[in-house]
C-alpha cells in the first residue's frame, strides 16, 4: 500500500467526510472505490462538463443568422475592423 495526498479546500472536504460518514466508508476506501471504477471501466464514471464558447450559444448563432441573412438582402452594413 502507498499513501497518496489530496489537496482540497477545507469546506469540500468536511462535507466529503460527512457523506462518507454517512454511507459508512472512510474517505481513503472511497477514493478506492473510485480508483478501482476508473482502472476497471478505463473511464471517468461520472460526465465532465465544461461551458461552451458563448459565440456558439443558442441565441448568437440564431443573431449571426439573422445579421447574415441580412447582409445577403442588402439590409446590412459591412464595416472594417479598427484596430486600436
Amino acid at each position: 500500500m502507498v499513501n497518496v495526498n489530496i489537496r482540497m479546500d477545507n469546506d469540500l472536504k468536511e462535507q466529503f467526510a460527512d457523506f462518507c460518514d454517512n454511507i459508512g466508508l472512510s474517505m481513503s476506501s472511497l477514493f478506492n472505490v473510485f480508483a478501482k471504477k476508473v482502472v476497471k471501466e478505463k473511464k471517468v464514471p461520472f460526465d465532465l462538463t465544461y461551458n461552451e464558447d458563448p459565440f456558439y450559444s443558442e441565441s448568437n448563432m440564431k443573431w449571426l443568422e439573422k445579421s447574415i441573412k441580412q447582409l445577403e438582402e442588402g439590409k446590412g452594413h459591412v464595416h472594417d475592423i479598427i484596430e486600436v
